[in-house]
């Protein structure tokens, strides 16, 4: 019997003696177990003040901490799984992925969707890695924002915005959780995750703390094989993180509460998750291996005071990023290097040395540290139902830096060459006058320094019951200054510093009007703006990447690339119906997006160049339903379709007016069930299950790229187990029918590399609390 067969048998097995209960067990069920018989309301704070979400005049889609616990969702990507209009373009990694919203996507500069860690940005330039990935770790709820938000959450989010919203210390009694989780992968290993919080108040009414700690591991399972074709090490992209999380509540009187907070988490991967298609599934062959190391600093103060006409907000914080890897570069350096040698007439290699040095290991050792300091303060009035006029009002200042060093190395190069040659590689033809100190063949190291001052003011006013218009906007100036340090024989020509300064300024708009057509119905209309910052480019070798850069029209490369922006143009329906046993959610949207940002790779050096490559258009509708057609059923579904084209195009980017837009699913789907019926010893026994299909897209341009199309694909998950109140007990499945097509070829470092699902991985969830 196979694993899947095994691990199918048994979900079917236990799901029977929860659907099928004995009637004596029935009978005897105490009354304390109860399901509940409608949807419930969903609260979110998506405008800076709680709300219900059919109040908002914008696509927001929820997952509660019952639902991230359920689905066992544990980052980005199972996010974007989850959710319609929303999806990530791989990086091999945590903290390598980019997030896509409703066809707004981009690899470079800015990123397009805002990352929030309650109210603190945690958003971080596409230049260099990807988005940040917190774990999914105490948190109250998720909320995802589709469309421009501006207006309140500024220019990185002009795709849309994501909130983790954790739980708040309370000021009663003493509670509590634990819960420890352990589980089995296809063609990997074993893996755990143990979690506690606690939340203890300290004077009662007035101030409590809440402690949480996170560690585990998730095994590898890819593995690699040495230029003999050897297995060298299996599972290599081994997972492990720790995260803590603590936060404190002070309640000076009625009217004032000081909330301080401190995320940190630390994970480190053995080496990517990628694999190389040509050697096998699940396979990869390097000298090089790629590990990572992500360390996350999240501290904050927010200071509540309410004076009853308005109140005032203030959060301070600062964010810390120090995000480590390594990257193989032989491909690109020992190999280049390789080329260079046996192209030169004066060379002579002998027969049995052909590709000494192109077997050299060439690594790359990239360091990353970006610090953010913030300060927001904001002024919302106070709100009664009968109240027809509602504003906030705030200023924003961020100060942000980040700066990387990239050393490139190949290892015992001068003493090959020179053991081969009988000279160094400074005195030989091919490299004369360039030394090679400690074997180094790129150092570089970059600065950017960004400020931005920001002044927003949202106002909305009822004319007449039911209906409510609203009015935003919020300016932006941003002074920045880049610096760049580069040397050894890959900086070829570069100056040993260059510095270029620039500022970017602009308003983002945005209007809505919502009506209130019946109690529990609301349809609405928007429209508003979408900004990203341009920024500065790099020093490009002219005399490396010339004939790149010919190819695509260019004599010298750009030496920075201008803001994009966006209008987005949405109308909505959100409501109840039936009693409460039926909810949907469904909207329509059309963007146009201008000047886009993105990175055009120079294929033969190595290099890449940020630019603006034209003009492109996103458009189509989006829904979800939740229905509970008897009592403890809820059945679900979400889905989005999206036609995400170019229409305007520049002749560098290598694509026409009419082409997909990359990393674009066309449309997603998801399919969700819950079950939970009451059995004896007040105990609930539940069943769960969601299929999560993401439909075709386009990872490159060019019809010849591995990437270019990416094919269909679908995830199920599954769930079962007994919840008594303060002890749940749960056997989970992800990825239940193992598929393991693949789904993206990134390309890292240009070289062909593919992206697969984490193969089916089940286990057993276990979960107390007092």
């Amino acid at each position: 019997m196979t694993k899947l067969h095994y691990y199918s048998t048994v979900f079917s097995a236990l799901s029977l003696c929860i659907l099928v209960p004995s009637g004596a067990r029935a009978a005897d069920a105490a009354p304390a177990a109860t399901v509940s018989t409608g949807l419930t309301d969903v609260i979110v704070t998506a405008q800076r003040r709680r709300e219900d979400v059919r109040k908002v005049p914008t696509s927001i889609s929820v997952l509660s901490a019952a639902a991230l616990q359920e689905g066992h969702v544990t980052g980005i990507e199972d996010i974007t799984r989850s959710v319609p209009g929303v999806s990530f373009q791989a990086g091999g990694g945590p903290g390598l992925d980019n997030i896509e919203m409703r066809g707004i996507s981009s690899t470079s500069g800015s990123a397009t969707v805002g990352l929030y860690l309650d109210d603190v940005p945690i958003t971080v330039k596409n230049l260099y890695n990807g988005a940040v990935e917190p774990r999914l770790f105490d948190l109250d709820r998720v909320e995802i924002l589709r469309g421009p938000q501006g207006t309140l959450y500024g220019t990185s989010s002009m795709g849309g915005a994501i909130r983790f919203i954790s739980n708040q210390p309370s000021l009663g009694a003493q509670s509590g959780s634990f819960s420890s989780e352990v589980s089995q992968t296809e063609h990997g290993g074993s893996n755990y995750d143990i979690q506690g919080v606690l939340n203890q108040p300290i004077i009662a009414g007035k101030a409590a703390i809440r402690l949480g700690i996170d560690v585990g591991k998730d095994s590898g399972f890819i593995d690699n094989y040495d230029l003999s074709g050897n297995l060298a090490k299996k599972g290599v992209n081994d997972d492990r993180w720790a995260v803590l999380r603590a936060s404190a509540k002070v309640a000076v009187d009625d009217s004032l509460t000081i909330t301080p907070a401190l995320f940190v988490e630390w994970e480190k991967t053995d080496d990517t998750s990628v694999f190389y298609p040509t050697f096998g599934l699940y396979e990869q062959q390097k000298e090089v291996a790629e590990p990572s190391l992500d360390q996350i600093v999240v501290s904050s103060v927010t200071v509540t005071k309410d004076f009853g006409w308005a109140q005032l907000n203030s959060i301070s914080s600062y964010f810390t990023q120090q995000f480590d890897r390594t990257e193989d570069g032989t491909f690109y350096n020992s190999e280049y290097l390789q080329y260079l040698v046996d192209s030169d007439p004066v060379m002579n290699t002998p027969p049995d040395k052909s590709n000494a040095i192109g077997v050299l290991p060439g690594p790359e050792y990239t360091r990353v540290r970006t610090s953010v300091l913030t300060q927001e303060i904001r002024l919302s009035s106070s709100q009664t139902p009968d109240s027809k006029l509602s504003w906030i009002a705030g200023l924003f200042y961020s100060d942000y830096t980040i700066h990387k060093e990239d050393n490139a190395y190949i290892p015992g190069f001068n003493s090959t060459f020179e053991s081969i040659y009988g000279e160094t590689p400074q005195a030989s033809d091919v490299f004369f006058g360039s030394t090679f100190v400690d074997d180094a063949v790129g150092l570089s190291a970059q600065r950017l320094k960004e400020e931005q001052y920001a002044v927003f003011a949202d106002v909305s006013y009822s004319p007449i019951p039911r209906l409510k218009a609203t009015v935003g906007v919020r300016y932006n100036y941003a002074p920045a200054t880049f610096t760049q340090y580069q040397s050894a024989y890959f900086a070829g020509n570069a100056p040993p510093e260059l510095t270029q300064t620039s500022k970017f300024s602009a308003p983002t708009p945005k209007v809505s009007v919502t009506f209130d057509a019946t109690h529990d119905v609301t349809v609405y209309a928007s429209a508003a703006e979408g900004y990203r910052l341009g920024g500065s480019e790099g020093y490009i070798p002219s005399n490396v990447c010339a004939a790149d850069l010919a190819t695509i029209g260019l004599t010298t490369a750009p030496s920075t690339y201008n803001s994009d922006t966006l209008w987005s143009y949405e109308g909505g329906l959100k409501g109840r119906f039936f009693g409460n046993s039926l909810s949907v959610n469904a909207d329509a949207y059309f963007v146009q997006w201008s000047n886009i940002q993105q990175t055009v790779a120079l294929p033969t050096c190595g290099f890449s160049i940020t630019t603006n490559v034209g003009d492109a258009q996103s458009y189509g509708p989006e829904l979800e339903v939740n229905y509970r057609p008897i009592q403890g059923l809820t059945l679900g579904f979400a889905g989005a379709y999206s036609h995400a084209t170019l229409t305007k195009v520049t002749a560098s980017v290598g694509a026409t007016a009419g082409e997909d837009l990359l990393n674009v699913p066309e449309w997603t789907a998801t399919f969700k069930a819950d079950y939970a019926h009451a059995m004896a010893n007040d105990m609930l026994g539940f069943v769960r299950a969601d299929y999560d299909l993401t439909g075709p897209s386009h990872g490159a341009f060019s019809s010849a790229d591995p990437d270019y199309l990416r094919p269909t694909y679908g995830v199920l998950n599954a769930s079962l187990g007994f919840d008594d109140g303060p002890y749940e007990v749960s056997l989970f499945a992800k990825n239940l029918l193992d598929d393991h097509q693949i789904i993206q070829r990134p390309s890292l470092l240009f070289y062909p590399e593919a992206y697969t699902l984490r193969p089916l991985t089940a286990g057993l969830l276990l979960k107390a609390k007092f």
